[in-house]
Formats: structure tokens, C-alpha cells, sequence
């Protein structure tokens, strides 16, 4: 074998293996985000409340494996199915501030929502195609105002220095 088809060969073999680490990684957030959202809304309907909804950083650890926003947001829009839940949705990535230390930071960041009807099915139907438009259609408008939210509050924090 040649020295490039070594190094080709080392490469892949390298390649293999982070893709595989990076797809762990993403499968344990998964799995925190899905525990996190799960006693989020066990504490709403502890309040009489039929919703929920929990905003969800961008994973910096992702990020820096260049794992798309659209990827992430599939796999949180799996989580709401996995649970069952017909009316739910993932907003797309909006920007949002956080106190942090010195003040306030911006972050990333994706909002879970989820709603529960008082006499909801034990087994819950499949969407049909409309029903889905319309959820991600909801989701997409809600992050364009949190997004639009969040630009007012940047440009006024800075208006205010």
C-alpha cells in the first residue's frame, strides 16, 4: 500500500470515528433535553396547566462538531412525537438574553412547546400531513417573534448604555 493510501486509509478511519462520537454526543443531549422537557411538564400539569413549553440552548459541544440547527431540531421534534404529543411544536433557532455574570449574554437558543387536551386519547393518533404544516407553520411564526423579540431588546440594551 502507498503512503497516500495509508493516510487516505488513517483519515477515514479518523473520520469514522469522530462521526460516531459526535452522533453519541447528540444522542445523550437528546436524552437530557427529552428527561428535562418530561419533568417540565409533569410540573405543569402539577399546576392544572395544559402546556408547556421550555426553551433549549444550542449545544455549544455540537456546535463546535458543526451539527446543523435543522438536525438538532429534528431530533427535538422526535422527542414530541416519541411522548405523543399531537400539539406540539419546535420553534426554529432564535437569539435570546441571559444574565450571566457580568450582566447579560446572548445565546442561541430553540423553544419546546407542548399542549395536552383534558380527555386526550390514551394512544395518540398520527398527525396528518395538514396537522403538521400547521404546527411547524405555528413554530416557524413563533421564532420569527422571538427572534424580532429578541433584536428589540439587543438594540435597546445597546440604546441604553
Amino acid at each position: 500500500m502507498s503512503f497516500p493510501q495509508q493516510l487516505a486509509r488513517k483519515t477515514v478511519t479518523l473520520q469514522q470515528a469522530y462521526d460516531a462520537e459526535t452522533q453519541r454526543l447528540l444522542q445523550v443531549w437528546v436524552t437530557e433535553i427529552k428527561e428535562k422537557f418530561i419533568q417540565k411538564c409533569q410540573a405543569a400539569a402539577d399546576q392544572r396547566q395544559f402546556s408547556c413549553r421550555m426553551d433549549v440552548n444550542r449545544p455549544d459541544h455540537l456546535s463546535s462538531r458543526d451539527v446543523r440547527e435543522d438536525l438538532l431540531q429534528q431530533h427535538l421534534q422526535g422527542i414530541l412525537a416519541e411522548l405523543g404529543f399531537r400539539h406540539g411544536a419546535v420553534s426554529p433557532f432564535f437569539w435570546k438574553q441571559v444574565p450571566c455574570r457580568r450582566g447579560y449574554a446572548w445565546v442561541r437558543c430553540t423553544r419546546l412547546t407542548a399542549n395536552w387536551d383534558a380527555d386526550a386519547p390514551s394512544a395518540a393518533p398520527k398527525l396528518s400531513d395538514s396537522e403538521l404544516f400547521l404546527a411547524h407553520f405555528r413554530a416557524t411564526l413563533e421564532g420569527y417573534r422571538l427572534e424580532e423579540e429578541s433584536r428589540f431588546r439587543k438594540v435597546m440594551s445597546v440604546a441604553h448604555r
